[in-house]
């Protein structure tokens, strides 16, 4: 299956863990391309921003999304991004969140619902999404159990082809 990960990260948290999807989806045979966005310009509390380039999710079946939470909200730069899409239709969407705060329910919650609700809106199909604790000790088991449920999603969509 070929997937795209999308991804905005300023502290870098969010690109690691979207590095580790990628280094999985790749061990289980699938084709990955790790597509960060650009910002103009280069500042997370900025909201009034664009994107250098709304990158083509054109041939791609499965597209992974991250985004650190800003204001119990997606970036602005992944919000942009999904708006700016024109299509997820008939793609299997993947969207994560990280964020410092100790419980979902404190933004990440919201933020990928929001991204959730966005996709859906779009014809993708949203069937996992993961809310990313970055204070938590647990922090390194969320993400591991993360990841292996997100390559047996594309696995299972994969063998239905």
């Amino acid at each position: 299956m070929k997937i795209a990960i999308v991804v905005i990260s300023y502290t870098g948290n969010t690109k690691q863990v979207s590095i580790l999807l990628e280094e999985a989806l790749k061990a289980a045979s699938h084709e990955v391309t790790l597509i960060p966005l650009e910002t103009i310009p280069n500042n997370p509390n900025v909201t009034m921003l664009t994107l250098k380039e709304v990158p083509s999710l054109e041939g791609y079946e499965g597209v992974i999304l991250g985004s650190p939470v800003h204001g119990f909200m997606p970036s602005y730069a992944m919000k942009t991004f999904i708006k700016e899409t024109p299509s997820f239709s008939g793609k299997i969407v993947f969207p994560y969140v990280t964020h410092a705060f100790p419980f979902a329910w404190m933004g990440g919650s919201g933020a990928v619902g929001t991204m959730k609700k966005q996709v859906l809106a779009k014809g993708g199909q949203v069937s996992l999404t993961q809310v990313i604790n970055w204070g938590r000790k647990n922090r390194d088991v969320v993400v591991a159990t993360m990841i292996q449920s997100c390559v047996q999603l594309f696995n299972n969509s994969k063998q239905d082809e």
